[in-house]
């Protein structure tokens, strides 16, 4: 899996005119180094032929992203199964659940500084801290963030679908292949932050007399969830 991941993030250059899903699959997989398999049954399923014609042109790109706009128009998308990149429909896919673990430590311990920082604590702050969630149980902000923020389903908002767990310093992931790169990138996002503000050498500093506990309000107001109906409003 780890090989196949690699080989999706090479940058590829390729240009297709009216050419058959499947020969533009392969040229792909081919300049990709990648293992590729079509799910021909689930594509017959909905009604979707691997000699679908494609036009497209990729300058520079990754075979990721190049697989992406290829499929994505015509309902496919791709998983990894059985050590190959397998091309399947979007409804087969997200019936296929999987489970992930990732490393969160740095995320965790990041958190827990600024939740220290929050609370007034001068206690050894991480440079540029910054204060995510105000959950009292540690991680709960970064599940929390999963459920909201990426596509789903999960079964603690939706009644069904996956479910994120945290054991230790490991984020147990239970979900569809889709999702978990939704998963990943958000913890990519997240690590990217905490790196920027690392390398600036910024400082968290607290102010005296700054009410951050109004600061704490407002954020966890943000999480909340909300219906209202607009109809020719003002902005305001």
């Amino acid at each position: 899996e780890a090989k196949i991941l690699r080989g999706l993030q090479t940058k590829v250059t390729l240009e297709f005119d009216d050419t058959s899903l499947q020969e533009a699959m392969k040229t792909l997989a081919a300049r990709a180094k990648l293992p590729l398999l079509f799910d021909e049954t689930a594509m017959s399923e909905e009604g979707i032929a691997i000699d679908e014609p494609l036009s497209a042109r990729i300058q520079n790109r990754t075979a990721e992203h190049a697989i992406d706009r290829l499929l994505k128009p015509i309902g496919l998308t791709w998983i990894i199964e059985n050590e190959v990149l397998l091309i399947t429909t979007l409804i087969n896919a997200e019936e296929r659940f999987v489970r992930r673990v990732y490393d969160v430590k740095g995320l965790l311990d990041w958190n827990e500084q600024a939740q220290r920082l929050a609370r007034g604590s001068t206690e050894n702050p991480l440079p540029g801290a910054f204060h995510f969630s105000g959950d009292e149980v540690a991680g709960d902000w970064l599940i929390e963030a999963i459920q909201q923020h990426s596509t789903g389903p999960w079964d603690a908002i939706d009644g069904v679908g996956g479910t994120p767990d945290l054991v230790d310093d490991r984020l147990i992931v239970r979900q569809s292949q889709p999702i978990q790169k939704e998963v990943l990138g958000m913890l990519t996002v997240f690590e990217d932050f905490i790196q920027g503000r690392l390398k600036s050498g910024s400082k968290a500093v607290r102010r005296p007399g700054y009410s951050y506990a109004v600061d704490l309000a407002i954020q966890q107001s943000l999480l909340k969830k909300a219906s209202a109906d607009f109809k020719d409003s003002a902005l305001r």
